[in-house]
């Protein structure tokens, strides 16, 4: 079936020399996209699951993000979010422009010349894909998937600096939009930062992209508790106030949605 899940051999797809003679696109990264290549077959978009993708190709899902994050940097793959009938993210698009953004010029050598060396080209890779997310970053999706999963929490209305730069900083750190949506799941199941705490204090925005709170977030440290007859007491890990004071710190009392109105 072209674009999506495979069903039957003989899929193909064309790949593109622009990418796959790039030397600043690793081996694996080059796989990856010859892989979404041949689910695309006639087409430039495929959809296969993550789960599909790292089944067949044999690795991780860390693996995969980093590939497919550096694919995206590079501008070889644009990926889009879709949205269910319901209003909840659907499956991710996957399209193909076999287009490279970030060059990569011969080396012309003469007496002169002092070729850089492996660590490097590599330290210069790092870089110029760092920057590649940087410019990449769509902060309306994550705004857009906190609005649509966190349904208990102040709605986001206003992108400010200061939130883009606490999306670019997670993403820099390695994080994934796959992350986000995580985070945010699980804060929407969190009884604790939805307010059932002895301050009625609820978690927003600002606080769950911090990097501590999204990092203990995603650890499952806010988790409801199951009792012994499988029922949520709406207990976690953490201290009562814990979560509340450091809120308060960080935050302050006029920088939050609820304060401020945003």
């Amino acid at each position: 079936m072209s674009g999506g899940e495979v069903e039957k051999k003989g899929g193909y797809g064309v790949v593109y020399q622009d990418v796959t003679r790039n030397r600043n696109i690793c081996a694996a990264a080059k796989g990856l996209y010859a892989y979404l290549s041949a689910l695309c077959g006639a087409t430039d978009e495929c959809y296969p699951s993550v789960e599909t993708i790292t089944r067949e190709m044999g690795m991780g899902r860390d693996t995969f993000y980093r590939h497919i994050n550096v694919l995206v940097a590079a501008g070889v793959v644009e990926k889009r979010q879709t949205m269910n009938d319901d209003g909840k993210f659907g499956r991710t698009v996957y399209r193909l422009t076999h287009e490279v953004v970030i060059l990569d010029y011969p080396i012309t050598q003469n007496e002169d010349t002092v070729l850089p060396t492996a660590e490097d080209k590599e330290t210069k890779n790092n870089n110029t894909i760092i920057n590649n997310i940087k410019n990449n970053i769509d902060y309306q999706l994550i705004a857009d998937m906190y609005n649509a999963t966190c349904v208990s929490f102040p709605r986001l209305t206003k992108l400010s600096d200061k939130r883009k730069k606490a999306i670019r900083a997670r993403y820099n750190q390695g994080y994934t939009t796959e992350d986000f949506e995580r985070l945010f799941e699980r804060a929407e199941s969190s009884s604790f930062l939805k307010g059932s705490n002895n301050r009625n204090w609820v978690a927003n925005f600002d606080w769950l992209v911090a990097d501590a709170n999204m990092a203990k977030t995603l650890d499952g440290n806010y988790a409801d508790r199951i009792d012994s007859g499988g029922r949520s007491n709406g207990r976690n890990s953490q201290g009562r106030g814990q979560a509340a004071d450091w809120y308060e710190q960080y935050l302050g009392p006029c920088d939050s949605d609820q304060d401020r109105g945003d």
